[in-house]
């Protein structure tokens, strides 16, 4: 199937020196970050492979799914474009 691994930093670098050391190691032709917050659902990768196929200059983003914060079960529907989310200091996650 897909092989996928974990690179660490030697020390704390923060989200994007994370991000750029992963995607220095990467070998494969795609490339996917999940934000901690993130639960992919099954199936997952054809909705974000599907453009890059189409056209390789593309980059794709996911709609964000509603996760119970006990469950990590869906919450509703996904939203279809436009939604906006952040995640604030206290780490809860808001739409």
């Amino acid at each position: 199937r897909w092989k996928a691994f974990v690179v660490r930093l030697e020390k704390t670098g923060g989200l994007i020196r994370a991000r750029i050391a992963g995607a220095a190691a990467a070998t494969g032709a795609v490339i996917v970050f999940f934000d901690c917050h993130v639960r992919p659902m099954d199936g997952y990768w054809r909705g974000l492979l599907a453009p890059i196929e189409a056209d390789y200059r593309v980059a794709t983003v996911p709609t964000v799914t509603r996760l119970d914060a006990a469950t990590w079960q869906p919450v509703g529907s996904p939203t279809r474009g436009g939604a906006k989310c952040y995640l604030t200091f206290d780490t809860d996650f808001k739409w």
